[in-house]
């Protein structure tokens, strides 16, 4: 065997072909890859999931959201709002609009999750004209339950409704 500094030559019983090996051939074989099983990704993606999850629904206040609606009531003289939860009047100068600002609280989910029903119209107010020529304003979505892991979503909504001078509000539940 000859050996010099960088290289080592071995010369196998066969002389014909020589195998020439550096020292920067050596491979730790801690360093080397392991062979991953389908049992272990799929252990790793799971609880990477569970992570993921768990940082979105562990909340300890509750999501508040503000929403503004203003319907056109025309020459209504009476207006009739069927919401659960406190609702607060108050008279402003426009003639034929109607203002309905709603705080939104949800326990237990995140901000996000309270503007993903938002844009699936949850929250949205419905006017109905009636026969004797009051309207009525409710909230259809608000009758289906939403779950969330399991559980009913419970949410906690204040209602700040402006109406012009002349109109008279009658507050009810189930009016539909």
């Amino acid at each position: 065997m000859i050996s010099s500094d960088k290289c080592d030559v071995f010369f196998s019983r066969d002389t014909s072909h020589l195998t020439t090996r550096t020292e920067y051939d050596f491979v730790n074989p801690l360093l080397q890859p392991k062979n991953i099983t389908m049992k272990t990704l799929k252990n790793l993606l799971l609880s990477a999931l569970v992570l993921l999850l768990s940082a979105f629904t562990v909340n300890n206040e509750p999501a508040v959201v503000t929403l503004i609606s203003s319907k056109n009531i025309n020459e209504a003289s009476e207006l009739v709002v069927d919401f659960d939860g406190e609702v607060v009047t108050n008279t402003w100068s426009k003639d034929k609009l109607v203002r309905v600002e709603m705080e939104i609280k949800v326990d237990d989910v995140s901000r996000e999750v309270v503007k993903h029903l938002v844009t699936k119209r949850r929250f949205a107010i419905k006017k109905e004209v009636r026969e004797d020529g009051s309207v009525l304003l409710f909230m259809p979505n608000l009758k289906l339950p939403v779950y969330i892991n399991g559980r009913k979503l419970t949410e906690d909504i204040s209602y700040r409704i402006s109406v012009p001078e002349n109109v008279l509000v009658r507050v009810v539940a189930g009016a539909e």
